[in-house]
């Protein structure tokens, strides 16, 4: 086995960052360049999950040196140390957003299913949903401020079928209860207008506002609940892969900034194998 998926679930909001930018938002997330998607950079994924792993290597069965982690992932020190390990970067799978009946929705897309082998058509509708939707009420579904008519799918088990490659059947029952499958260019209108943005301030080391910048700057973050999916692969060595993702399955692990405000708990789940 070269590779297996992975599926990255968010506790906690989550800045995997792109740098400042002249922007809206002095801090932006990471989006891919063509669809304006979040995503996670492989490095940063790849950085998050070595930093985790050296400083809790005491209580890692199978590892007991930081050389070990090293050699799996890299040396920090090392640029022409080749990592036995690879780590692709992540892609948004289904992102949450308020609901008026249910609380919350999973949105999704055609273009975002079709990237996993899974065909959808809707036709003449906003959006579909699955029988026993939590989140649809008469016909349509209001997501923060808009209505979307949608309709029933009309096969199942295609969706279902499709993404049992990618999650488990205890996951999957709940995220399809309240699963939209809406269109790609609603989606991507919601993914970049309903992101968590918060206004901070600066401080300075005497304890005072920072005077060049007025204090005041935001950064912005992705809700708890969205889900990403990855693959990691094996690019040399024998066993390495599957002593990695024993390793890493089911660990929670601190991505992105503002650790010390208790952002970016992101749960791992290697869930497929290729």
């Amino acid at each position: 086995m070269n590779k297996k998926k992975v599926l990255y679930k968010v506790l906690s909001p989550l800045h995997m960052g792109s740098g400042s930018e002249l922007g809206i938002v002095d801090l932006p997330i990471q989006r891919e360049r063509h669809t304006a998607f979040p995503k996670m950079e492989a490095s940063s994924i790849k950085g998050s999950i070595k930093h985790y792993l050296k400083r809790n290597i005491d209580e890692i069965e199978n590892l007991s040196n930081e050389e070990q982690v090293e050699k799996l992932l890299g040396a920090d020190e090392d640029v022409k140390s080749i990592s036995e390990i690879g780590i692709s970067d992540a892609k948004i799978l289904f992102y949450p957003i308020s609901s008026a009946k249910g609380v919350f929705a999973y949105i999704t897309c055609p273009y975002i299913l079709n990237n996993i082998g899974v065909t959808v058509e809707l036709e003449d509708k906003d959006g579909q949903v699955f029988s026993k939707s939590k989140v649809e009420d008469g016909g349509s579904v209001i997501l923060e401020n808009y209505k979307l008519n949608v309709s029933q799918i009309n096969d199942e088990d295609n969706i279902l079928n499709g993404l049992k490659g990618l999650i488990k059947e205890e996951m999957l029952n709940e995220i399809k209860e309240r699963l939209v499958v809406i269109k790609n260019e609603y989606f991507k209108t919601l993914v970049l207008s309903t992101t968590e943005v918060n206004t901070r301030i600066k401080i300075d080391d005497d304890g005072l506002v920072d005077k060049e910048t007025g204090g005041l700057f935001t950064v912005e973050y992705l809700p708890r609940e969205t889900v990403f999916y990855g693959e990691i692969f094996k690019i040399r060595g024998n066993n390495e892969l599957d002593k990695f993702t024993k390793i890493i399955g089911g660990k929670t692990i601190q991505f992105g900034g503002d650790k010390s405000l208790g952002k970016g708990f992101v749960k791992l789940k290697v869930v497929d194998e290729s």
